[in-house]
């Protein structure tokens, strides 16, 4: 096994790893803003993104429901 495929390999445990505890957590959540932290949260570790964005869904509407970013990241492109 390479290096390279050794990493990745950390990578995926890793990741799996973190996908189990938010499933726990989740199964502990009460309430929408619960889910919506634990969502983001982890989307955000597991791929190493600057931001998450939860939307929503109600009667065929979309809705944005929650946010999360760095402040590094700015805003969003078209935003004002």
């Amino acid at each position: 096994m390479s290096i390279d495929d050794a990493v990745a390999a950390d990578i995926y445990v890793r990741g799996m790893e973190r996908l189990v505890l938010a499933v726990q957590e989740l199964s502990l959540a009460r309430s929408l803003q619960q889910v919506q932290e634990i969502v983001r949260t982890t989307a955000r570790e597991i791929v190493g993104s600057d931001g998450a964005t939860f939307v929503l869904r109600d009667d065929g509407q979309c809705y944005y429901a929650d946010e999360d970013r760095s402040s590094r990241s700015g805003r969003a492109a078209g935003s004002r």
